[in-house]
């Protein structure tokens, strides 16, 4: 019997067909309608699991869930107006009865500013820093203009080009191509929410065609819902070449038939934070934690990547890009980490650790230790970070970034959260849209700073809070067994 009518279903099974698809027709509508929506977990550009792929034109949502296509008119914060083309006249509606606006996903795009800033209200935007004051900081883009925000609300600033630097992000996907299957929506890796690239598809890759200078410095940090499972790789062909990833529960690092392995992941690990050193010409790799304590050091055999560049492969349920840096190294050791204080970094690569203040020749570093004040110009900072307001319970190997230790405001205090994909946040109250910007009045910024809605990936007007396990009762209500 050939395969083919060995799989041939009985007459009994064609009868049972359409019963059966039936009810699962019934099931799966069930189901969905059981769904409760998470703003946080939702793609840009395909808001809900029940969408069947990117957006064509803008998407109004409901609290009710039902939704209209359109074009977003104007909005303030209690009425915004809808065109859309069942109606002769824009609609007219509550913004308290609004859940959110999606608009299509827009070709992924490097921001053109020099400065990637995060604000300690969880903000993020991308700007030339075109002024320093006495904790102040003016900031001007092409989306925002020129605003200027107080030193104290700023959380971080990274340089992303310049001396020195090759690869600063990620910024949303743009600049990386993708390979494998893709995500029921038919999404690849995605924008996450300040910048970050995400996956929810088992073994998609993603590689990034970069320039790798022959002494390098690596920084990167990945996240999961579990514990991670990934491959990174140094080249973006079939080439050979050192990956460092994860078998089962152990980091290792790799090449062909060798291998040295770097830590254990427990199944409580989210995270994986490392720092790599990479002198090619001497065919030596150095893998440290985000701290800087030595992992392993390994011999590399091929110095010559195929294709140089960047490859990342998730192994796991999902896997999330937080942070890729890779720059020139002059070959100094690799400098302590303390995340639990202020520090500095210099375009060399060199770290000054304090408090850090901005006076009009630059931002200035005073460590606890007692040693001078030092000033460093703007033009000498490839990256600064203020520390946290509360250093307690601030864990490098949990949370090695400060965005990751941003919690959510509680149920009802969401603001309203503006989104772009390349990674821009802005939440706030929503002033007003018109003439194709929206005016948000944030925490972050001392007057209210205006967005072009070119790049918008979504205005989440009224989003509920993310999702909880509901609450175990007591044990003396639950049922006894007799």
């Amino acid at each position: 019997m050939s395969a083919e009518k060995s799989h041939r279903p009985s007459h009994t099974a064609r009868s049972l067909a359409p019963g059966f698809c039936a009810l699962l027709v019934l099931c799966a509508g069930a189901f969905a309608n059981a769904q409760n929506f998470d703003p946080f977990l939702t793609l840009p550009g395909a808001s809900s699991v029940t969408d069947d792929g990117p957006l064509k034109e803008p998407r109004l949502y409901w609290k009710s869930g039902e939704s209209i296509d359109g074009q977003l008119v104007s909005a303030d914060d209690h009425a915004l107006s809808w065109k859309a083309g069942l109606f002769a006249e824009p609609l007219q509606l509550r913004v308290s009865s609004l859940l959110r606006v999606e608009f299509p996903p827009s070709p992924a795009k490097v921001p053109s500013g020099p400065f990637s800033i995060l604000f300690r209200n969880g903000d993020r935007v991308y700007s030339d820093i075109t002024g320093v004051d006495t904790d102040v900081l003016t900031l001007t883009s092409e989306r925002h203009g020129e605003i200027k925000v107080p030193l104290s609300a700023v959380q971080a600033v990274e340089r992303l080009h310049g001396e020195g630097i090759v690869y600063s992000g990620p910024t949303g996907a743009a600049g990386w191509k993708h390979f494998g299957q893709r995500d029921p929506l038919g999404f690849p890796w995605i924008a996450g929410e300040r910048g970050a690239m995400l996956t929810r598809v088992w073994n998609r890759t993603a590689t990034l065609d970069l320039f790798l200078p022959d002494k390098m410095a690596l920084e990167i940090v990945l996240s999961a819902p579990l514990r991670p499972q990934f491959a990174l790789g140094f080249s973006t062909s079939s080439v050979p070449a050192a990956t460092i990833e994860t078998w089962e529960d152990e980091l290792v690092i790799d090449e062909q038939n060798r291998f040295s392995p770097l830590r254990t992941l427990t199944p409580e690990d989210r995270c994986v934070a490392l720092r790599v050193f990479w002198d090619r010409p001497a065919k030596k790799m150095q893998v440290y934690d985000w701290e800087g304590t030595l992992l392993s050091e390994f011999a590399t055999e091929q110095n010559e990547p195929g294709k140089p560049g960047i490859m990342l492969r998730n192994k796991g349920t999902a896997l999330t890009l937080e942070h890729l840096s890779v720059r020139a190294w002059d070959g100094s050791p690799c400098p302590r980490h303390d995340i639990r204080q202020g520090w500095l970094q210099l375009v060399g690569g060199a770290t000054l650790v304090g408090r850090l203040n901005s006076v009009p020749s630059g931002i200035t570093v005073t460590s606890a230790s007692g040693t001078p004040a030092q000033t460093v110009p703007l033009a000498q900072i490839a990256a600064f970070d203020l520390g946290p307001l509360d250093p307690t319970g601030v864990d490098a190997r949990e949370m090695p970034l400060p965005q990751m230790a941003i919690k959510t405001p509680a149920a009802g205090a969401l603001p309203t959260r503006i989104r772009f994909g390349d990674g821009t946040l802005l939440t706030g109250s929503l002033v007003e849209v018109k003439e194709g910007a929206a005016l948000l009045r944030t925490t972050a910024f001392s007057q209210p700073v205006a967005a072009k809605l070119e790049g918008m990936t979504r205005i989440a007007l009224n989003e509920p809070v993310p999702l909880s396990e509901p609450p175990e009762k007591p044990l003396a209500q639950l049922d006894v067994l007799h």
